[in-house]
């Protein structure tokens, strides 16, 4: 079976490429070969470095990460977001001792380091220091970055994102024009490279963000207006609330400028966009005022989080108990016992043959790097978002036309590929009302023996859950509830959140998942008159979205709210966020959506407040699918 390295490879040739130019201050050229070779696994920020190199996002692959990786992980994230937070004394020393217990001869750790050193120089005012702190960060993958133009080097995210505070350095110091000319160097360098929007949505509203500052002061408003406008779909189109609002402003203004430059008021279709566009913006800074905790001023540095990761000590373990071997057996003609005893506390890490040897023995996939699908075409994954994104979205015809040419491109040759198949027919019949619930949960139940053959049998906490099973137990517990068994339904639902909550991996990294099974034991509650723990469990879901830079299920939770303030007898209250719901899932661009909110407000209050954008009926149902 092909891993990432083959991925990359075939990447990489599509691109057009070289292995030098792609890896140049990355690693070297033998080590490439390797990876590409399949001899050799990257290590997780070597990985990352190169995919986005590509234009690509990792975030289409299930992770299985060492525990060291992860605790490394997670100390940078805590880092980031006391810098984000405005918490510089706690980032400092956070900084300084995760220095201390990294290796600081690698490139990628010693270019994080000086990534939020500079920062933290830039929030006292060194803008000198902190303009030669990102230099050097810069120089350390970039190594010809002041020999070649922008447009034409092999970048990453990342390394864009260095030369941006770079450039916001430069205009701190007076130095306008090298800052302009670094952000325009960086629009051409995006739009030569085919990208994944999943990847580029972490980095053009940023290079856009800061260009439109210069197009600003050179009265340039109709370039503005379609750099907002493009930064506006990207942004909606993939679910990130990330300086939405901030584009929102731009374009406001612009719109504005554009008029009074041309001595005219705006035309009829132009008012209504802006008072459209005004009302979505009221709605995005109310939700994130309280629920975000990020100063406005930051949020152009968050990028949103969607990673799927496990550790590997966590799934071994789970893998040998669900197996029923005792160490001993597992470990035999592999390791020593002891070894394995120690892989399973998630003191050492096991060697990749190690790892592979005994995932092996417990005919458990053996890649770390695992894809919802096993394929080496990477455009088949982002095929396969786009089926799983209308789904949610409940465009179910719409889903059918993507998935019916996609279907036929999944080899049947793995278990993975085998479930992920059996559940999209499953999920897609349904939602076109070609099967009823009975059948849809025995294909279901199906789908999910393909990985887990003991199911009803055993303990789904003591699982190493992946995403699609996760979905499918959603789905099955989605069954369930509308069957009439809720106790079952309800057993499912919180066997899967008591999984995610007692992981080793926290729930930031597990997103997804973890908030759509919120959002049925919240529906849940609330139907069974629990309105209070209900609310508690919705609130919980909207903040976890926005931690993650999400809001594609913030305005469905919102609407909970709304209903459970409602029957609580607050009505003002319950308008309020309701109305607040309403405009969130224009955003969303989510008919079904939309078109219950505005009917349950006509049910319960039939008045005109809220303006009918579309009309689109959709049938109901109780609880989320996906």
């Amino acid at each position: 079976m092909n891993g990432i390295g083959t991925v990359i490879k075939n990447l990489r040739k599509e691109e057009g490429v070289s292995q030098i130019k792609l890896i140049k201050g990355l690693c070297s050229h033998t080590t490439l070969c390797r990876i590409e070779s399949e001899e050799r696994r990257p290590d997780q920020l070597l990985l990352e470095a190169i995919l986005q190199r590509l234009g690509k996002s990792f975030d289409k692959f299930g992770t299985i990460i060492s525990v060291k990786d992860y605790h490394m992980l997670e100390e940078r994230d805590n880092i980031w977001n006391a810098l984000l937070r405005g918490k510089y004394e706690e980032a400092y020393h956070r900084l300084r001792s995760y220095e201390k217990d990294v290796n600081m001869q690698d490139t990628f750790q010693k270019q994080f380091v000086l990534k939020c050193l500079g920062m933290l120089q830039a929030e006292k005012g060194k803008w000198k220091e902190s303009v030669e702190t990102i230099a050097q960060a810069i120089y350390l993958t970039v190594r010809d970055f002041m020999e070649m133009s922008i447009e034409k080097l092999v970048l990453g995210r990342n390394e864009m994102f260095l030369i941006l505070l770079l450039s916001r350095g430069y205009e701190k110091l007076g130095r306008q024009e090298e800052a302009k000319k670094l952000v325009y160097g960086l629009l051409k360098n995006i739009e030569k490279k085919k990208w994944d929007e999943e990847e580029l949505v972490k980095i053009y509203p940023k290079v856009v963000y800061a260009g439109i500052q210069f197009l600003k002061e050179e009265k340039k408003y109709e370039v503005v207006i379609l750099l907002a406008n493009k930064a506006i779909d990207l942004l909606k189109r993939n679910e990130v609330i990330f300086q939405l609002a901030d584009f929102m402003e731009e374009l406001m203004w612009a719109m504005q400028q554009k008029a009074r430059e041309e001595n005219r008021k705006l035309t009829q279709e132009e008012a209504f966009l802006y008072i459209q566009i005004k009302r979505q913006k009221a709605a995005l800074e109310k939700v994130w005022e309280e629920y975000g905790g990020i100063p406005k001023e930051n949020m152009w540095c968050c990028t949103n989080i969607q990673k799927n990761l496990v550790t590997s000590n966590e799934i071994i373990r789970k893998c040998r108990e669900n197996a029923g071997l005792s160490q001993e057996a597992l470990s035999d003609e592999v390791c020593s016992s002891e070894t394995l005893s120690r892989i399973e506390r998630g003191l050492v890490t096991p060697e990749e043959k190690n790892y592979r040897s005994l995932m092996e023995k417990m005919n458990q996939a053996m890649e770390r790097d695992r894809g919802f699908i096993n394929v080496e075409e990477y455009e088949l994954r982002e095929e396969l978002r786009m089926v799983s994104k209308y789904t949610t979205q409940m465009e179910y015809e719409k889903a059918y036309q993507v998935w019916q040419k996609l279907r036929k491109k999944i080899p049947k040759n793995s278990m993975e590929n085998r479930q992920c198949i059996l559940r999209y027919d499953t999920l897609i019949r349904y939602g076109r009302r070609k099967i009823g619930w009975e059948e849809a949960i025995r294909q279901y139940e199906t789908a999910l023996r393909e990985t887990m053959p003991k199911f009803g049998k055993i303990d789904i906490t003591r699982w190493p859950l992946t995403r699609t099973e996760i979905f499918l137990l959603n789905n099955i517990a989605s069954g369930y509830y509308n069957i009439g068994k809720k106790k079952e339904a309800k057993k499912i639902l919180n066997s899967i959140k008591k999984a995610l909550q007692s992981s080793n991996v926290a729930v930031t990294y597990q997103v997804r998942e973890y908030v759509v099974v919120l959002y049925n034991i919240a529906m849940i509650e609330k139907l069974e008159g629990n309105t209070a723990r209900a609310q508690r469990i919705f609130e919980e879901g909207i903040y976890l979205e926005l931690q993650a830079g999400r809001f594609t299920k913030v305005a469905k939770l919102l609407y909970g709210i709304g209903w459970v303030l409602k029957e609580e007898g607050q009505e003002e209250k319950a308008r309020q966020v309701i109305k607040q719901a309403f405009f969130l899932s224009d955003i969303t661009n989510s008919p079904r959506l939309h078109n219950d909110i505005y009917n349950y407000w006509q049910r319960n209050w039939n008045d005109s407040i809220l303006p009918k954008s579309y009309h689109n009926p959709i049938r109901d149902l109780c609880m989320e699918e996906s």
